[in-house]
């Protein structure tokens, strides 16, 4: 968010949920409703791409924006990256592995983010039947016509963050 609202952050580590109130009011031209951008900011917490510093108030009303403090989230190490025993070919079609299970749906957004706030409750629920579980991951980016080298190239940049083997390619 912070390289999507330079406005509002101005190079700093940290920003008021009122600056980036303004900073969107500024940036759409028009005065945008509090619960509209309060539900935006929230969005963001919840898909952890940014959290409230230590010293923030709560994200509440417009008169306590000033006091809502929002930061870079910190990076956390991970111990160790889960890794599948045997690489499986997605096909779309269900396996016929005899206790291999598949769910499959295309998600929205919100979906996506629900869905990331129940992996942790997924693989407990697994664990306590002794199975594992195993994430495949399809992302399909639409365009109009084919989108410039250097936006597909900022978007391949985000997802080798998450992983090296995202990557956007033609069929």
């Amino acid at each position: 968010m912070p390289e999507n609202l330079p406005e509002a952050w101005n190079g700093k580590d940290e920003v008021t949920a009122l600056a980036i109130a303004d900073a969107l009011s500024t940036k759409l031209g028009k005065a945008l409703p509090w619960i509209t951008v309060r539900d935006a900011i929230q969005s963001t917490l919840n898909a952890r791409w940014l959290e409230r510093a230590a010293d923030s108030g709560p994200l509440s009303d417009y008169t306590n924006a000033r006091a809502v403090k929002i930061c870079r989230r910190k990076e956390q190490a991970q111990s160790s990256k889960p890794v599948a025993e045997e690489p499986v070919v997605y096909t779309g079609i269900p396996s016929s592995r005899p206790g291999l299970l598949i769910a499959e749906a295309g998600l929205s957004v919100n979906e996506l983010q629900d869905f990331s706030d129940k992996i942790g409750e997924i693989l407990k629920a697994a664990a306590e039947i002794n199975s594992k579980i195993a994430f495949r991951v399809r992302m399909e980016l639409k365009a109009p016509s084919q989108p410039p080298q250097d936006a597909l190239e900022k978007i391949n940049k985000l997802l080798q963050e998450v992983s090296t083997e995202l990557e956007l390619r033609s069929n």
